[in-house]
């Protein structure tokens, strides 16, 4: 039967090991290369993955409309096109892909161009490979506040769930062979309306502004959603936030909306059969707990048997009054089991509780809702509403790699190392599998060094090494995987060809200081070592 062990979601980005290796910070799939950028709003889903070289030049990164809409500015001096990529939240008047256009167009033509001349002006669609119908829309500008500028403009749009992404490309002055210029920028247009932003994604953004832009404002926005960054409603606003649930080896998945309430705590069993979710809304005062998890015997068939065993098991809790069991059906379809009941016999916060039960195939999720002035079953209900369920989805990837982060932070590391190194193979199918395969790696390695078998953390490392020798942390890690082993020559060795990559480390990372390193401090009385490790240059 489950269980209730829970972890703090705000997850420390320091590197620590408490036997001598190095844990890596935690970066995801969202991390930068150098040869483009990701744009991201501070608060929402959806990304524009944006291409740089072959003469483009980043000229600006803003924030707009109280920090809801990201823009990003390139010039290419080589061709004199100039591209914005633009990410905002939808609204009536936006929420679809023809409406967002047609709003942004018509403002800027009313507005900034209403004593324009324009010519040209066009309104088409162009499929894009990833099956994106993007809504076009053109025009010349002959003239403007008296000045001539033959100046083309085209716009793309696409609009899904409540965020919209635009391109827009401009040159000055136009030539009949341009059209090649933009029908390329187009068709690499790359946004994700679906994609859930991350701390790196966050982080590299406000970088850019702060040392390349001096920017410091929109730099600050940026580290701020960084910090308050939560594993499961990362990126989205308070308003769309979803509760989502899988395991890492079984079929199953649950999402439930939960507008306004924030991701607080995550927890995460070693055996892989439950994963599970608290979440808070400060407004209403209100708590959302959920697990998703793996019930024994056969009560994983339907809601109510769900239901009912998980209740059996609860028995022996202390009080418990009964008020209602009721069933309902979510938007989607899905089969709910309710039950109402008081855990106090006085007026206490927390004191009633309203859960719903899905179960189907072996797999149960338990929703609990409470109140800190009571739960009304219409609030409640209004959030079992939203449930999606599907009990034959198979994990994927980032289902895997989170309930990795959440087993490591909660110290489960052996599962968290075992789990790590076989997300190790599928590093080749994300969008970049060597940053990605250097991650797993070095997280791998780590997780089995913090579980004290150095031997396997060994392992990982150097067969790393043997694929991708210019990554410095392999090097780190098996530096201080010597240093536990009191190998001090060893660890020298391996110190040196970690700070001589250290120029290969990802974006955001930076070797630590050894000198302030548990595992090296175990060595401070050998004098010539100390005296080495004192010369290595600070990052």
């Amino acid at each position: 039967m489950r269980g209730e062990s829970w972890l703090s979601v705000t997850l420390p980005r320091m590197r620590f090991f408490t036997i001598g290796l190095i844990a890596s910070c935690a970066l995801t799939l969202s991390a930068q290369t150098p040869d483009r950028i990701r744009l991201v709003m501070p608060k929402g889903n959806g990304s524009i993955l944006v291409p740089l070289g072959d003469g483009f030049q980043l000229k600006q990164v803003a924030l707009y409309d109280e920090n809801t809409r990201a823009d990003l500015f390139l010039d290419n001096n080589k061709t004199g096109i100039s591209v914005s990529y633009l990410l905002f939240p939808t609204d009536q008047y936006t929420n679809t892909t023809e409406k967002c256009r047609n709003s942004v167009l018509e403002g800027v033509v009313e507005g900034a161009l209403s004593k324009a001349t324009l010519k040209d002006k066009r309104a088409d669609t162009r499929a894009l490979s990833n099956g994106q119908q993007l809504s076009i829309g053109s025009y010349v500008i002959e003239k403007n506040l008296g000045l001539k500028m033959n100046q083309k403009n085209v716009f793309g749009f696409f609009v899904s769930g409540s965020t919209c992404g635009e391109i827009h490309l401009s040159k000055t002055p136009t030539t009949p062979g341009d059209e090649q210029l933009f029908n390329a920028a187009l068709d690499s247009f790359n946004f994700d309306p679906t994609y859930v932003p991350q701390p790196a994604d966050y982080k590299a953004l406000a970088k850019i502004l702060s040392e390349q832009l001096h920017d410091n404002a929109a730099a600050k926005t940026y580290l701020t959603a960084a910090n308050s960054f939560s594993l499961d409603s990362a990126g989205s606003s308070p308003t769309e936030a979803a509760l989502r649930f899988a395991m890492p080896d079984h079929p199953g998945y649950l999402q439930m909306e939960a507008p306004n309430y924030e991701v607080t705590e995550l927890s995460a069993k070693p055996n892989g059969k439950e994963f599970g979710i608290r979440a808070d809304n400060k407004v209403t005062m209100t708590q959302v707990l959920g697990f998703l998890y793996l019930p024994d015997g056969h009560s994983g068939d339907d809601a109510a048997s769900c239901r009912e065993t998980q209740l059996h098991s609860e028995e022996n809790r202390g009080y418990r009054k009964m008020i209602a069991r009721r069933e309902i059906t979510s938007a989607s379809g899905v089969p709910i089991a309710i039950v109402e009941y008081e855990q106090s016999k006085n007026p206490a916060p927390y004191s009633t509780v309203i859960r719903a039960f899905v179960a189907k195939k072996g797999v149960c999720a338990d929703i609990e809702t409470m109140g800190r002035a009571g739960i009304s079953p219409e609030l409640s209900n209004k959030l079992f509403a939203t449930i999606q369920f599907d009990p034959d989805r198979e994990p994927d990837f980032p289902s895997k790699f989170m309930y990795a982060m959440v087993l490591y932070e909660h110290h489960a590391y052996a599962a968290a190392a075992a789990l790590y190194e076989s997300l190790i193979p599928s590093a080749d199918k994300t969008d970049d599998p060597v940053k990605m395969r250097r991650i797993l790696a070095d997280k791998a390695s780590t997780s089995y060094g913090m579980s004290g078998d150095l031997v396997h953390s060994r392992t990982i490392n150097e067969a790393a090494i043997a694929k991708d020798p210019g990554y410095p942390f392999y090097y780190y890690n098996l530096a201080c995987a010597d240093a536990e082993d009191g190998n001090a020559n060893a660890a020298k060795i391996h110190l040196e060809q970690a700070f001589a990559r250290k120029a290969n480390v990802i974006p955001g990372e930076t070797l630590p200081n050894p000198a302030q390193d548990d595992s090296f401090l175990k060595l401070k009385s050998n004098k010539q070592f100390w005296s080495f490790i004192q010369s290595l240059p600070k990052s």
